[in-house]
């Protein structure tokens, strides 16, 4: 009888650290970081206000730190769960989480360099971790970090957590030295971290504060977006959702969809099919006619599992159930938006910039969302009326500089330029074409 053999299966180190961080940008690995301390946040207050609460980043060609005063992580949770690859069953969640997958941390650490350091404070407990990733990663047999000092019994005034990494590789060393990275950074943490600045988080990057910019819609009395909310049941959990739609300043880049889950942005300034672009008739794919267009919508859930993300929270999960019951929704809400939009295009074409839709929103006022005082789910906004086709009727266009034109409107008292236009040319055609 042959004597059986284990096949050994298990990937090498440096097979699964090179894996581990393929699919993710540099930027969205640090925000990972940042979704961890704002998770301390949320264990700290829950729904409650974060002021005080900070994150601190610095970024030089040799060093990446992130620090936060955030409730500090115990020994308990570092030696049974932070530190491994993959969120362990016995693991409860924090409710409402973004950190979610257990690998984003490691994640980080293994994107940019090959040393690293974790320092963390309880009221109750200290500890710190140090690792050379080089060293680490010949050994395939033990996938264990070691503890460089461990206090089960302290008495500490300041809470939270400081990672540091070095021995950075060295595109990221050229990469953290470039002016446009900081930059950019900065405005993605801006945009992903949105609800929490507003909830009175500071987050600083090089010891510069980021600033929150509350997510905007044009509202007025004749122009009201679209306020669309829906609970998804099934028997893992519930999953909330609220869609808004609307118009903004006209911008090409910052048209689309925004998705989030759990108030993190996952999807940013959407334009294509996956967010129901030319999918339907009413809702044709993207046109700079659209460039008013926002939508934003977000998925809320006790179980971050049940939200449509993918692992690397850089897009949409298609194939999630809950975002296929919320797609159809978001292509209904938007149609009257885009019909709008296509109105506004016809009226500049037949009367120019001074029609009654045009007048509508440059009446209205950028508004916060949170803010709106509505729960109308359809979008609202004048409509569209054409003027009727005549062979003895025409439009006369032509351009002059608005100082000028500003000049004659206050002198003849016209209320528009439109009105302009026609009363120049009734006094030019009284005082040269009749008798």
């Amino acid at each position: 009888m042959t004597e059986s053999k284990v096949v050994d299966a298990k990937p090498t180190k440096e097979f699964f650290i090179s894996m581990l961080i393929k699919d993710i940008p540099l930027i969205r690995a640090i925000i990972d970081l940042v979704d961890n301390s704002i998770d301390g946040a949320r264990r700290l207050r829950g729904n409650e206000s974060y002021s005080g609460l900070q994150i601190d980043i610095t970024i030089s060609n040799n060093q990446f730190t992130i620090s936060d005063n955030c409730g500090g992580m115990s020994i308990d949770v570092a030696s049974d769960y932070a530190f491994r690859f993959g969120r362990p069953t016995f693991v409860d969640a924090t409710p409402h989480s973004v950190g979610l997958f257990g690998v984003g941390m490691k994640r980080a650490i293994f994107k940019m360099g090959r040393k690293f350091s974790v320092k963390s404070h309880t009221l109750t407990s200290s500890f710190k971790i140090t690792e050379d990733i080089n060293e680490w990663a010949k050994d395939d047999g033990s996938w264990q970090f070691t503890f460089d000092m461990l206090d089960e019994n302290a008495q500490n005034d300041t809470v939270g957590t400081v990672i540091e990494i070095t021995d950075l590789h060295p595109t990221i060393s050229e990469t953290f030295s470039q002016d446009n990275f900081i930059n950019d950074l900065s405005s993605q943490l801006q945009e992903a971290q949105q609800a929490h600045l507003e909830n009175g988080l500071s987050i600083k990057l090089n010891g510069i504060e980021i600033q929150p910019e509350s997510i905007k819609l044009l509202v007025s009395e004749e122009i009201s977006p679209a306020k669309y909310t829906r609970t998804i049941e099934s028997l893992e959990g519930n999953v909330d959702v609220e869609i808004y739609a609307g118009i903004a300043e006209r911008s090409p880049a910052d048209a689309g969809w925004y998705i989030f889950c759990n108030k993190r942005l996952v999807l940013h300034a959407n334009k294509g099919k996956v967010t129901g672009w030319g999918l339907r008739n009413e809702v044709p794919q993207y046109h700079n006619d659209y460039a008013a267009f926002r939508g934003f919508v977000y998925f809320e859930s006790e179980d971050a599992a049940l939200l449509p993300w993918t692992t690397t929270k850089t897009d949409i999960d298609t194939d999630s159930p809950v975002f296929k019951a919320i797609l159809l929704d978001m292509m209904v809400v938007m149609e009257p938006v885009l019909g709008f939009l296509r109105n506004l295009v016809k009226e500049r074409r037949q009367i120019g910039e001074d029609g009654p839709l045009q007048a509508a929103v440059a009446e209205s006022k950028p508004t916060a969302i949170k803010n709106l005082d509505t729960n109308q789910p359809t979008f609202s906004a004048p409509a569209f009326v054409a003027e009727p086709d005549s062979p003895d009727v025409v439009n006369i266009a032509y351009k002059v500089p608005r100082d000028k034109a500003e000049v004659v409107r206050v002198q003849i008292g016209a209320t528009s330029y439109r009105e302009v236009g026609e009363q120049t040319f009734e006094y030019y055609f009284l005082m040269k074409c009749e008798d």
